[in-house]
């Protein structure tokens, strides 16, 4: 394998990510507004992608194994018969299941529409028709899923995202042309969105051909990969599991609970906090091959210093990040969303949905320490004691108390994972790992930022302009990146190359 530069890589994902997480970010707004879907819409968009979270289970661990699987076989570190040993099984298995799920939900929309969608004003047969065309993009993009894991193990990253800045721009922008032709309603946009899933998926399938499909003809079928890599599939199937069950099922409990208009709102809080988790993917996506490449090849000081090197990043982007939404999350919502009453659950859910996002990021550090190795015993059993104290704690609060009692929950049981989890797996890898990655690379980054936050919270001006608030916003974000960046000392050293200090 031709290798790709990590920086290549890293701003390739960076750009990407940011771009497809922000278009998603600033389009909701527009869609929210009563003059083109509503609010109503936007909860049926947050439905949505809660069943993407939900439909992805069905990989069953399979896509992050093969790009795994991918790196080692293009680094040569694995036989061109157990490679393709692997896919095929797996290319079988993509299309049968898809098919499956897919005709499932078709054919039962007229089901979740009725028994499960809350209180809406929208025309029942628009739903079912919309709930249909989720169906269909829902299973091809589930296959997307395949041959992005085969890409993202070749480390082609800029070519991956630009694909899917182009689908992302169809499903967001080129959507608002086509509804000023069509009319302005949730069944056409989600017929844009069978039709982005439909270009994406032809794109992918041609690019995963070229990488690795074409020495299929050559090589002897065995068993003995597919029992080799079960019991890492399994232990990432379930971590899926675990991970959507964290983040995603009292979405799924509110979805149920809450009118469409509320489930709206709901939807552009966690929106918003899902950013966060956007900068996660795009660390982990350009740096994951790398750091499993590293290990493979038994360079273990490289190895570790990427792991904190990327550690370091995120905390600068997401930890910032999530501190100027936290606090300034009325000039935020204000400017983006653009009315003078915000909805008090918005402003009640973000900042809990965001502290636990960051939160959740933190954690999943350790969780790529033990993808490289393929070892994640530890991790599942981790995750699923938070999961079930996450089960009890979601049906008290929902039951109880509410939504806002249930996201605080969420947080707290975040933040005692941190507490107690990371120090028990950097032990187990690397003594004395965790004191100088907690202080160094997360506290001295974070706390600086915090106190600036801190301050300008208590001179932050009363403005009523939406483009005043945004840009308050906006200075506010660059002043914390630029502090945050500056406490690193990986960023610091960089500057001090770049700048000849």
């Amino acid at each position: 394998m031709t290798q790709v530069s990590l920086r290549l890589n890293l701003v390739a994902n960076t750009l990407g990510q940011m771009y497809s997480a922000m278009l998603g970010i600033l389009m909701l707004p527009v869609f929210y507004s009563e003059n083109v879907l509503g609010a109503e819409s936007v909860g049926l968009i947050g439905f949505y992608t809660m069943l993407m979270f939900w439909f992805n289970l069905l990989d069953m661990g399979i896509t992050p194994t093969l790009s795994r699987e991918t790196t080692r076989f293009l680094t040569a570190s694995s036989s061109r018969d157990h490679f393709y040993s692997l896919l095929m099984p797996v290319l079988v298995f993509f299309v049968l299941v898809s098919l499956l799920a897919g005709l499932l939900l078709f054919f039962n929309a007229r089901f979740v529409v009725e028994h499960w969608l809350q209180d809406s004003s929208l025309a029942k047969d628009d739903l079912v028709a919309a709930v249909q065309c989720m169906a269909i993009a829902l299973a091809l993009r589930w296959n997307n899923g395949l041959m992005r894991g085969i890409i993202t193990g070749a480390e082609r990253l800029l070519w991956l995202n630009l694909v899917n800045s182009l689908a992302v721009t169809l499903r967001f922008v080129l959507v608002i042309p086509i509804m000023m032709l069509f009319g302005f309603n949730i069944l056409v946009f989600f017929v844009v969105q069978v039709l982005a899933a439909v270009v994406e998926y032809v794109l992918m399938l041609a690019k995963s051909r070229q990488l690795v499909w074409s020495g299929m003809t050559d090589w002897t079928f065995s068993w003995q990969p597919l029992q080799q890599t079960l019991r890492f599939s399994l232990s990432v199937a379930l971590l899926s599991l675990l991970g959507v069950a964290m983040t995603q099922l009292d979405k799924l409990a509110l979805s149920s609970m809450l009118a469409l208009r509320d489930y709206g709102d709901v939807t552009v809080a966690a929106t918003l906090a899902s950013g966060l988790l956007m900068v996660g993917v795009m660390f982990s996506g350009a740096i994951l091959p790398r750091l499993t490449a590293t290990y493979c090849q038994h360079d273990l000081d490289g190895h570790f210093r990427l792991y904190r090197n990327m550690t370091q990043w995120l905390t600068v982007l997401a930890g910032s990040t999530a501190l100027v939404i936290i606090f300034a999350a009325k000039p935020l919502l204000f400017s983006w969303i653009g009315e003078a009453e915000l909805s008090q659950l918005m402003l009640d859910l973000l900042p809990w949905y965001c502290l636990g996002s960051f939160l959740m990021l933190l954690n999943g550090q350790v969780y790529y320490l033990q993808y490289a190795r393929g070892e994640l015993k530890l991790h599942l059993r981790a995750q699923l004691i938070m999961v079930l104290v996450w089960v009890l704690a979601l049906y008290l609060t929902l039951s109880q108390a509410g939504a806002q009692a249930a996201a605080i929950a969420w947080c707290v049981i975040q933040f005692l994972l941190f507490l107690v989890y990371t120090p028990l797996v950097h032990r187990c890898y690397k003594p004395g790992l965790h004191q100088s990655w907690l202080w160094r690379d997360i506290v001295v980054i974070l706390l600086p930022a915090l106190l600036l936050n801190v301050l300008l919270q208590h001179l932050q001006p009363e403005l009523r302009s939406r483009v005043l608030n945004f840009g308050y916003v906006v200075l506010l974000w660059c002043l914390t990146i630029v502090v945050a960046s500056v406490s690193s000392s990986d960023l610091r050293s960089r500057l001090r190359y770049r700048f000849g200090i």
